[in-house]
């Protein structure tokens, strides 16, 4: 089930419901009909947004474990980097 959590397996898994024939709710309904799809599309959209953020917190935390790295406002005027 892990492969279906990943941001490529989110995307096909939003994919393939929109060629799917079967809807929760029938597009013949009209615009009612498209409600589902609209929702699977946020959906999808929503778990890629939160997957990447993830996966940028993740970056950040294993860039440099332990270390401090001052920021422009920490250093003193004549002082040397």
């Amino acid at each position: 089930m892990d492969r279906f959590s990943t941001p490529l397996g989110i995307l096909i898994l939003g994919l393939v419901y929109f060629v799917w024939p079967v809807d929760l709710i029938p597009d013949v309904f009209g615009p009612v009909g498209r409600i589902d799809d609209v929702a699977i599309g946020l959906l999808v959209a929503w778990r890629l947004y939160v997957a990447k953020r993830r996966s940028a917190q993740m970056g950040e935390a294993e860039e440099a474990p332990g270390t401090v790295i001052p920021s422009t406002s920490d250093k003193r005027e004549g002082e040397e980097p």
